[in-house]
């Protein structure tokens, strides 16, 4: 086979159905529904590449649990999908996505643009504690 297998638009995992909203080539949008088929929340992902394998061929990797919080985050279903994208551009413009870092601090989701999402405006000045 040439070439890399694409992560699945839809598929099942620990009784979730999950759907891909958006993608570029490197990090994915997907959102989560429950057992009951009711929307549960989002998962922002860096798509990582799992070499051939007893598995199968090489292709491309949702991040596995122990990867959370360093290749993945989960957003509340009660956030837009707009909300997901300015998530993923902090993450991605700040590098606290990564392999063998801990989660830093990150500013309002409003105040950073990545090259990733659509041209946001700057809503200002950070508001501070």
């Amino acid at each position: 086979m040439t070439g890399i297998q694409p992560l699945p638009t839809d598929f099942n995992r620990y009784g979730h159905r999950y759907h891909q909203l958006w993608r570029d080539e490197r990090t994915a949008i997907y959102e989560y529904f429950s057992r009951q088929g009711r929307p549960a929340g989002y998962e922002l992902i860096i798509i990582k590449i799992c070499p051939a394998d007893r598995f199968g061929p090489e292709r491309e990797c949702y991040p596995r649990n122990s990867q959370w919080g360093k290749l993945a985050i989960s957003i509340c279903a009660t956030e837009s999908i707009d909300y997901c994208k300015r998530r993923l551009a902090i993450r991605l413009s700040t590098g606290s996505f990564n392999e063998t870092g801990k989660l830093r601090v990150l500013p309002k989701p409003d105040t950073v643009t990545h090259p990733a999402v659509e041209v946001m405006e700057d809503s200002g000045p950070q508001n501070r504690r």
